[in-house]
């Protein structure tokens, strides 16, 4: 569930709400977020903890 605003503005399965979200907000939190799977493809290479 994505709320704006308390608003509730789209709703359903996690992946489908993450994989395509249908409303512009949803879209935007999206574009903003990190790559996730770029940071942990990325982290080791910088002599962190193994």
């Amino acid at each position: 569930m994505v709320l704006n605003q308390g608003r509730v503005v789209e709703y359903g399965d996690a992946d489908d709400v993450i994989l395509t979200p249908q409303d512009p907000y949803t879209r935007e939190l999206r574009a903003a977020s990190p790559d996730p799977d770029k940071h942990f493809a990325t982290a080791g290479s910088h002599g962190g903890a193994q």
